[in-house]
Order: structure tokens, then sequence, then C-alpha cells
């Protein structure tokens, strides 16, 4: 492993004797400096002292100014594809506050598009994978990117690399995933008419439903092996008062039919919670199935809310849970995460895949405004949530 402290006596030297050569790298995802003296396109501002290139790692040095930060060279993101950035970096300026901007064509940088992490000050190198994909506005193009390594502080900071990840929920068979992380944005799900309005907010499906007896959604084109994914997963929340919700599916060149549904029942308590379906007992989920549609009541008046939906494998998942906590994963990796406070089993929304935030309620009465996005970060094997916190109720 590199140690920050070889660097402590040579940088003055290096800075001094070697100037950086940016080159642009237009189509770039990755950067590990493997050439003295090449900064790969990325620039300092002003409030880096100097920087360089040392034993492949770009090394800026930092006196105590409140906004030093280094740039990108033009790239070319697809949010869609890379959701996860991850740095391994050495920080000995005793500030472990760093952040990440990132920005599309026509816009400069803001505080809109950005997220914060925390960052070791033992001058060791640690490996950080930020999860972008938890902020709304991870979306589009992204065309450069910001680094700032701290608020302040003087020293090194090295960074050995810096990767975008094709990275998503840790299940390691999701055949079709709606998260519903962009508001206004139903992924391609339609209603029909028993459904008298929609909503996309704050990354949930929200339903309002009247009392009609065929509400219903239908997804977008899907192609799902049968053959190997077998579990529908849906995490709802529902205020309808009725519990009869059905699963229908249809192969190409087929309507919805009774002959290939699957009836079963909700919780209508107003609480989150993730319902897993098997389908594998049923003779007609066979096939490509090429369509899904789901009723969430046969009446029942409120809203029904989704905040996510997957069609699942269901191999090598373990289940741990308490009462407070479920935790539940794949091959070793947590890809859901709830709590239930009062410790009765009735787990809220999934924290992981539910963009990430807390609520809080006493004696069933929800505060207002008591949930805020939740920051994270994987150091090696151990994940750390942050900036978990119920504004107004004062905890």
């Amino acid at each position: 492993m590199k140690r920050m402290v070889s660097y402590i006596l040579i940088i003055a030297l290096l800075i001094t004797v070697f100037p950086v050569v940016s080159v642009q790298a237009t189509d770039a995802t990755s950067w590990d400096w493997p050439s003295e003296n090449v900064a790969e396109g990325w620039t300092h501002n002003n409030q880096i002292d100097d920087s360089a290139i040392i034993d492949s790692c770009y090394v800026v040095h930092i006196s105590g100014s409140a906004d030093p930060f280094i740039t990108s060279p033009v790239i070319s993101i697809d949010t869609q594809a890379y959701k996860t950035l991850e740095i391994t970096c050495a920080n000995q300026t005793g500030n472990a506050n760093a952040k990440i901007y990132w920005r599309s064509s026509g816009e400069g940088f803001s505080e809109a598009k950005s997220l914060s992490f925390m960052t070791h000050t033992d001058g060791q190198f640690h490996t950080y994978q930020i999860n972008l994909a938890q902020r709304t506005n991870w979306t589009g193009t992204v065309v450069e990117i910001r680094f700032d390594p701290t608020t302040g502080g003087t020293g090194n900071f090295a960074i050995d690399s810096l990767h975008f990840l094709q990275t998503k929920k840790a299940e390691a068979a999701v055949t079709q995933e709606w998260q519903f992380r962009t508001d206004a944005n139903a992924e391609g799900w339609t209603h029909n008419n028993q459904i008298t309005s929609t909503s996309i907010e704050n990354g949930r499906y929200i339903l309002n439903l009247n009392a009609y007896i065929d509400p219903h959604i239908t997804s977008p084109a899907v192609l799902v092996n049968t053959e190997q994914y077998k579990t529908f997963e849906i995490t709802y929340k529902n205020n309808t008062g009725n519990t009869d919700a059905k699963l229908y599916w249809a192969r190409s060149g087929e309507g919805f039919s009774e002959l290939s549904a699957k009836s079963f029942s909700t919780e209508a308590d107003g609480k989150w919670h993730t319902m897993r379906v098997d389908l594998s007992p049923l003779a007609s989920w066979n096939g490509v199935v090429t369509q899904l549609r789901f009723d969430p009541a046969t009446g029942g008046t409120g809203s029904f809310e989704i905040d996510s939906i997957a069609m699942l494998d269901g191999c090598n998942r373990y289940t741990i849970s308490n009462g407070y906590y479920y935790l539940s994963g794949v091959n070793g990796l947590i890809d859901t995460m709830c709590i239930d406070p009062a410790g009765t089993g009735n787990y809220r929304e999934d924290l992981i895949s539910g963009n990430m935030f807390l609520a809080l309620e006493t004696g069933s009465v929800p505060y207002s405004g008591t949930y805020s996005d939740v920051d994270w970060n994987i150091t090696g094997n151990t994940l750390q949530i942050r900036n978990i916190q119920f504004h107004t109720s004062g905890l």
C-alpha cells in the first residue's frame, strides 16, 4: 500500500521542477495518472498551491484555503450507466470534508448538483465509493466534474485513482427495476382511468384511488425470462383501506387475463412494507414476459404509494431481522435495510433502494419536515451512513 508520508519531502522539489501537462480525455470514465507530470486534463484552482504527478498519484498541496478544488477535463458520463464514483486517496491536511460537483452542458457548478462525504486524515490511502444516484438530479449526461478534497487544512492530498463505476443495488440478479427517482417521471408506467390521479414525488409513484373496483398501472415493455426471474418485489405504503392486490403478466401477442395473474394481500396500515411474491409455483409463469400490470386494490379510497418495483431471481438470499431492523441481501451483500423504532416488526421504507431517508413519528403522528437525504460511502468492509437527522423535531 502506498504511504502518504513518502510525499512529504519530495513534493516541493517536484512541483518546482516539473510542470504538470494536461491532456484532454473526453471519453474517459477513470483516471490513474500512470505518466509522470501528465494530469490527464485535470486542473486546479488558485486555492491549491501547486500539483504534481508522483508515483502514479495526482498530488496537490493545500495551505489552509477554504475552497480548494480540481476540475476534470471535458467528459461524457451517462448517468443511467454510471451511478457510483470511486476515489482512492490519502489525506494529510487534517480536514476531512470533501465534496463532488457535477454539471451538464450549458451549466455551471452549483450546490444543487453536489454531494459531500468525509475522508480519513491519517495520511494513508483509503477507497471511497460515493453513490451519486442517491441524488435525484444525477441525470442526463455529465460533461464535467469538480472535486473539492477539503474545506481547509494544510498539507498534501494525493489521489491514486478516480473511477466511475457501473454499479447499482447489490441485488445480484435484478432483471427489471423501477425506483422512480426523478420527479414527474413514471419510467414508462401508465395508469387507467380508474385511478383518479398520479404523481412522482420524492422517489415515490403515488396513485390516488377513489373506490373504483379495477384501478391498475401497466409497465413499459420488458423482457423477463421466467426460467430465471421468479419473484415480484414491491415496496409500498397503502392508505386506501383495501388490501386486495393482483399482479398480471403477458407474453408477446397476448393480452392480460386471469389465467396469468396472482392475487395477494397488502397491509393497509399506511406504513412502508416490502413484499416479495413467489411466482415459481404457477404454471402460467413461463416463457418470456413482455409486460406487467399491477392492481393496487379492488376498491378503497386514498393513496397507494410505490417506492420501488423489481423482478428478482431470489438466489442465495439471506434475511436477518429482530423487530427493530430488517436486513436482506444476496451473497453476503446487503441490498435491503429497514427499521422499526418501536420494535414491532412494522418495518419502514427500504433505506437503500428508497432514496436513503428516514421519517419520524410519535404516537402514529408524523412530524412535519422530519426527513433528510442521507449520504453514504463504503471504506473497506464498512458502510458509513451520515446526515440522519429529523429537522424540526430537535433530534
